[in-house]
């Protein structure tokens, strides 16, 4: 992002890798989830940030839950911890991801066994915040999340879906921070 440019987002927070304190996704499910085929859904994600679907304001408490999902994902992702970051995506979200890219590469699966460490300060993310959070008609929520991830600002299309009592991401799109068509106030 130009650093002339007004951040369309508030100060950015950088969350405390402590703040981690979900339970991993297992390495199992990984495995199962590449060695299964998705026949229940399609391939790509639905498109569902995009103009078009519409959408009712989320309120305040929703807004709320699904800060704290994105404040503690960028927490577990400070505290070097991929299988934590990996327990606040949906299912579906990994189904597809398998669908478009195929199996975890053995070299991945090795990564995510070794013993997380956190991030060194200068590598680790940070939330600007989630704006225009809309309720789908089938219940979960999109929402434009502005995060720092070293060294760059990117603005994330996003799409939660609610499972048990919290928020899990089940599509999400990376676009440009200053390219976004939410980067500037009012538009």
């Amino acid at each position: 992002m130009d650093a002339r440019q007004p951040s369309p987002f508030a100060d950015r927070e950088v969350p405390d890798p402590a703040l981690c304190q979900v339970s991993p996704r297992s390495i199992t499910f990984l495995e199962e989830a590449a060695a299964t085929a998705v026949t229940d859904g399609p391939a790509t994600p639905t498109s569902t940030w995009l103009p078009g679907v519409a959408g009712e304001p989320a309120d305040d408490e929703i807004v709320a839950e699904i800060i704290a999902t994105v404040r503690a994902v960028v927490a577990c992702r400070n505290a070097g911890d991929q299988l934590r970051v990996d327990a606040f995506y949906s299912d579906a979200y990994f189904g597809r991801q398998v669908a478009m890219s195929g199996s975890v590469p053995p070299e991945f699966l090795e990564f995510l066994e070794a013993t997380p460490s956190p991030l060194p300060e200068a590598r680790q993310a940070a939330v600007y915040g989630v704006r225009d959070a809309e309720v789908l008609p089938d219940g979960r929520v999109r929402a434009l999340v502005g995060l720092h991830i070293p060294p760059d600002d990117v603005a994330l299309f996003t799409v939660f879906v609610r499972e048990g009592d919290r928020w899990l991401i089940d599509e999400e799109a990376l676009v440009p921070f200053d390219a976004s068509p939410l980067a500037t106030p009012g538009a």
